[in-house]
């Protein structure tokens, strides 16, 4: 017979909340200038991320609730991110 034994202990001390939320995105198309659109692509691949990180800030400045920290906002290239408060 197996002798039962505890599971290890788990240490979440570590953990970031929200790291894998994958939040459910919908295609669009805008029509924009042309020279907004060279600089969000200027900075390389990433540009649609830019774009959408840059409404999502308008969209949380402007709206009348003023606590929707969902997440954090990728603004920048290569890792940069915004914690809303």
């Amino acid at each position: 017979m197996r002798k039962l034994t505890c599971s290890p202990v788990l240490d979440w001390s570590e953990a970031e909340i929200g790291k894998f939320y994958r939040p459910r995105k919908q295609p669009v198309t805008i029509r924009s200038d042309a020279d907004v659109i060279a600089w969000l692509k200027a900075d390389g691949p990433g540009y649609q991320t830019k774009a959408n990180g840059l409404l999502l800030h308008a969209m949380i400045h402007f709206s009348k609730e003023k606590t929707p920290a969902r997440r954090a906002i990728k603004i920048g290239g290569a890792g940069t991110t915004n914690r809303q408060k």
